[in-house]
């Protein structure tokens, strides 16, 4: 059975800090530390740029010996922060230099804790991007751990067509759709949260949009289609809103299997009763969704994925708003967010797939690409699949949910 490449992963990262002139790495982050070591115990590591990893494990270390790849010797306990700060010491042999650490996550504490233990001769660099770029190309085992959470991803949304599309049932709510999705995603295995490193406007960790409505084109909080939630204390999210026919709805759900996500998007219309515009804007986006990314192979840039698309939406003209479709693309007139992003430990990772980014692709990034227009005052389609780049078009398009036949 082909494993995950940790000597790759080890060597990608050392090679960073080559070039960053990093001296030493101290990772707090459970995903960085799962990515380099196959253990994701509450534990702190410990990469020298000219040495071997250690793993400091606080709890469970049993457990990180049985999960980890490391050698006995490179993992150990940790009683308190004070041996993390003398085992980074150490690995600089009581020189000068700088460490890296995830300061984009890292608790203002924590910072100001260890920027004291290592004295004023060693300095704090920022490796939060360095590591995530690390992690945009994914190994084997990687892409087909991510399939599997596709075809999970996939099997839910069907539970939303058959309940929505083909055996309505009046009465129900946003609430009933969303519990018939968990727990078939849990009898596949799957975890109903999802997981943000560097997340600062929610500390939500459950992304599971299925909202309708007013609350299509009214954003609560991000994404730019939040659903409102049950209270205003967790204002985002699944509602007790009674779906009506007609209603158009929009599901978005973010799971992870094995430690890795997918995070897929579909569009319905409650008993199949089209509002007005609704077909022919669907055909229009899902049209513009399929002529983009059939082209998208190794080599181009992110931010040419999102102006293909502008221009594919303004080609085909909206039928109320002509080319003037763009100021609805990925917003409501508002507020807007990105066309897609990366994924894989966390749900969204780089590359993000915006208007001003050049990371130019690579072979076996994994992307998660979710087009929509939202126009209020009449209601938002949304689409989103999850895809791997390959070296020539088109990407292997890993879920595979039904869209509308019309």
């Amino acid at each position: 059975m082909t494993s995950f490449d940790f000597h790759r992963r080890i060597e990608t990262v050392k090679e960073s800090m080559n070039r960053n002139d990093i001296d030493a790495i101290l990772l707090l982050n459970t995903r960085n530390i799962y990515w380099l070591s196959g253990a994701a115990q509450a534990s702190q590591l410990v990469l020298p740029r000219d040495g071997d990893p250690i793993l400091m494990v606080k709890r469970n270390i049993e457990l990180a010996l049985k999960h980890s790849w490391f050698e006995e010797s490179w993992i150990q306990p940790l009683g308190s922060t004070s041996e993390a700060i003398s085992m980074v010491k150490s690995t600089m042999d009581g020189k000068d230099g700088t460490i890296g650490m995830e300061l984009a996550g890292l608790p203002t504490t924590y910072f100001f804790k260890f920027k004291k233990g290592l004295g004023p001769d060693i300095e704090i660099s920022n490796i939060s991007k360095i590591l995530r770029e690390c992690r945009m190309v994914k190994d084997y085992k990687e892409l087909e751990r991510c399939r599997v959470a596709a075809r999970v991803a996939e099997k839910t949304q069907g539970v939303v067509y058959e309940m929505l599309m083909e055996n309505f049932k009046t009465g129900i709510t946003e609430k009933d759709v969303a519990a018939e999705m968990i727990r078939v995603a849990k009898k596949n295995r799957a975890e109903h949260y999802c997981i943000y490193s560097n997340n600062m406007y929610t500390n939500f960790n459950n992304f599971f949009i299925l909202t309708s409505g007013e609350a299509l084109w009214t954003p609560s909080t991000f994404p730019i289609m939040s659903g409102t939630g049950f209270s205003p204390a967790i204002p985002f999210g699944v509602s007790d809103r009674e779906l009506q026919e007609g209603d158009m709805v929009v599901c978005d759900y973010g799971l992870i299997v094995d430690g890795y996500h997918a995070d897929h998007a579909r569009s319905f219309v409650v008993n199949g009763k089209m509002p007005k515009h609704y077909e022919e804007r669907y055909r229009n986006l899902k049209m513009a969704y399929d002529r983009t990314m059939d082209d998208v192979e190794e080599g181009m840039v992110a931010n040419d994925i999102f102006e293909t698309m502008v221009k594919e939406l303004q080609r085909l003209r909206d039928p109320v708003h002509g080319t003037r479709v763009e100021r609805y693309f990925q917003g409501n007139g508002e507020y807007y967010q990105a066309l897609g992003h990366g994924i894989g430990l966390e749900l969204d990772e780089p590359p993000f797939i915006s208007r001003n980014n050049q990371t130019v692709l690579k072979r076996n990034m994994v992307l998660s690409i979710e087009p929509k227009i939202i126009i209020p005052g009449w209601g938002a389609i949304n689409f989103e699949d999850d895809f791997i780049v390959k070296e020539s078009s088109p990407p292997e398009r890993m879920t595979n949910s039904r869209f509308i036949d019309f």
